[in-house]
């Protein structure tokens, strides 16, 4: 009886092996996808990232130099906005796939996106500059594109600083309208 169960069991046993390859083969293909969208959230630090790397360089709302950065980091283009928040798109879709029910957007510690919220960062004079409302239109877009792909069934939640410490910058009372523009987004 034990030489017909291990005869009656390998094919079921190398059928599972083959699928077994199977899956580690779209894990990895998940995976690689996974880790550039990792590697492409770099450029999405802001003044705190390398200014040196030459594939994904460092972005500010205004041309710059940062210390943190090393360098100089150049103010963003339009196209680059649209880039970064299709990246944050990106990033999600990858999340959900991978099974994660919530999704956190880093606004803290000057990073790109809190960047734009500082009016000593952001020297904008185009629609990302100048009001509080035009400083949060990126943080709005990246919001928007976050919450049409995980609808209304994964949990959003934003680390957002109530100040950037400094005089006439980003304060308690800018926060509190930015956090009321959040929920009104779906956050």
């Amino acid at each position: 009886a034990m030489l017909a169960f291990c005869l009656a069991t390998k094919p079921l046993l190398l059928a599972m092996k083959w699928a077994a390859r199977q899956v580690l083969r779209l894990w990895a293909v998940e995976a690689a996808d996974a880790v550039k969208t990792v590697f492409t959230a770099e450029e999405l630090a802001g003044l705190v990232a390398q200014a040196q790397s030459k594939k994904y360089p460092s972005l500010a709302p205004s041309t710059r130099f940062s210390a943190p950065a090393m360098g100089r980091v150049h103010g963003a283009s339009h196209a680059e906005l649209d880039d970064v928040v299709a990246d944050f798109e990106r990033a999600t879709r990858v999340a959900i796939a991978a099974g994660f029910d919530a999704v956190e957007i880093h606004l803290g510690h000057n990073y790109l996106l809190s960047s734009f919220l500082a009016p000593g960062l952001n020297k904008r004079t185009d629609q990302y500059g100048g009001s509080l409302e035009n400083r949060a239109r990126l943080l709005r877009a990246v919001v928007a594109a976050v919450r049409a792909e995980t609808g209304s069934d994964v949990a959003i939640s934003v680390k957002l600083n109530s100040s950037d410490f400094q005089k006439g910058g980003f304060g308690p009372d800018d926060a509190r309208q930015v956090v009321t523009w959040l929920g009104e987004d779906g956050v």
